[in-house]
């Protein structure tokens, strides 16, 4: 079956999430790639579907370095209101937008948020998806659990597989979806018809540290300063759109898929 005559647009198709993003929307769309190093180039440009994947995902930088977080991840998504027509807007945006990360009626979509009570990371998400739902004429807003993927090069669990310490206790739990599978989410909704809206996307369940001893075979080491976090937004409202796995499938398919791919090495 031939592409559809779609003009699609990725933001941070160089990063870890847009490219995998690009990858899957290359299979169905005319999708382009927009980096940092053509962004200029790419201005003006009518797109039917303009993924932003772009943004800082550096949780603890953020937080640390607020206005350049506010620079990169906010103003950012205002200049591309300006810089392109968009038909439908995506906008991956975060969990860290619910001030409690694990209460199943806090993080419903439709759930109040109190600005003064998040992180600086999860404040400039918030502020972001307020830009899109303000100027875009169709948009959907993706709430984004940890992920899983080719080419990822931080967070805890890419700490355990390098056999750095944990900045997490082994009791963490946290939720995961492959970033393969927030691709197939935005296609499958896009092609639904479904605008102006918002959804949490995370595996059903969560991943703990200690599950990850278990998967890898081998003892992780944890820093002294290390935390307990527990994420875990209620996904019910996209689990009626997708069929979504459990957090531990998509980490134990991604290992899994990393162990052939060293073998083959």
């Amino acid at each position: 079956m031939g592409k559809c005559k779609v003009k699609v647009a990725v933001l941070g198709a160089d990063g870890f999430l847009g490219a995998a993003i690009f990858t899957v929307l290359s299979d169905h769309y005319d999708t382009e790639a927009i980096t940092r190093s053509n962004y200029y180039e790419k201005c003006g440009k009518k797109f039917d579907l303009f993924v932003n994947a772009n943004g800082n995902s550096r949780r603890y930088w953020a937080n640390s370095n607020a206005y350049k977080d506010f620079e990169a991840s906010t103003i950012s998504v205002y200049q591309t209101m300006s810089d392109f027509t968009v038909g439908y807007y995506v906008y991956i945006s975060s969990s860290d937008v619910y001030a409690s990360h694990c209460d199943k009626l806090s993080t419903v979509e439709g759930a109040a948020i109190f600005p003064e009570k998040l992180c600086s990371y999860g404040f400039h998400k918030y502020l972001s998806e307020l830009i899109v739902k303000k100027h875009a004429e169709k948009y959907l807003i993706l709430r984004n659990s940890a992920m899983v993927g080719e080419n990822m090069k931080k967070g805890p669990l890419w700490d355990a597989l390098c056999g750095e310490p944990l900045f997490v206790t082994l009791d963490t739990k946290l939720q995961f979806i492959s970033t393969r599978a927030v691709g197939d989410i935005i296609v499958k909704l896009f092609e639904g018809g479904v605008h102006n809206d918002t959804f949490n996307a995370g595996g059903s369940g969560t991943f703990s540290f200690a599950q990850a001893e278990d998967i890898l075979q081998k003892k992780l080491v944890v820093r002294s300063d290390a935390t307990r976090q527990i994420y875990e937004m209620n996904i019910y409202k996209l689990r009626e759109k997708f069929n979504l796995k459990s957090s531990y499938d998509y980490v134990t398919e991604f290992l899994t898929s990393l162990n052939c791919q060293r073998s083959e090495k």
